[in-house]
């Protein structure tokens, strides 16, 4: 999972892997924590400051052609934090050490419904920042694009894209 800061990614992997989620209404403002104990190490940011520091990594399982297949899911640190350079250096070894020295993966590119409008600047940086974590892009282009789907988070009920 890739993306900025805020794109709902720990909270989406936290769905993917079966690991329910619940609201609190604090200050005004409506807050989701994991009731996992199995993910509770996995906080879910509800602020503008990222919460995850190091990957989390979460495991699921689902039914293909009649098969249990295992599958593990990597919360990779958004990108974009205002932490400085520490930061920025640790999360871009991240996602170059797991994009391109691990065979095998998918690759999901989370990003807010708010993020393709106007310029749509935060869905294009995150395409090039996701590319950039590549130092062979142009000899795996074709596979890394045929391994990559989108996750729009955050669309309101009844809403189109």
């Amino acid at each position: 999972m890739f993306g900025y800061t805020k794109a709902g990614k720990t909270a989406s992997c936290h769905i993917l892997a079966n690991s329910p989620l619940r609201a609190e209404l604090q200050n005004g403002e409506l807050i989701y924590k994991a009731t996992s104990q199995r993910y509770s190490h996995a906080v879910i940011g509800n602020s503008n400051q990222s919460q995850t520091e190091m990957p989390n990594i979460f495991e699921t399982k689902y039914r293909s052609n009649g098969k249990l297949v295992s599958v593990t899911l990597l919360d990779q640190p958004g990108h974009g934090d205002s932490y400085g350079f520490h930061r920025i250096f640790s999360s871009g070894y991240f996602h170059y050490r797991t994009f391109s020295k691990t065979p095998r993966l998918k690759f999901i590119l989370a990003f807010k419904k708010d993020d393709l409008r106007g310029t749509a600047e935060k869905f294009k940086g995150t395409i090039s920042n996701f590319i950039n974590t590549f130092s062979n892009y142009k000899t795996v282009k074709g596979k890394i694009l045929n391994a990559s789907v989108f996750l729009v988070t955050n669309v309101p009920p009844k809403s189109s894209i």
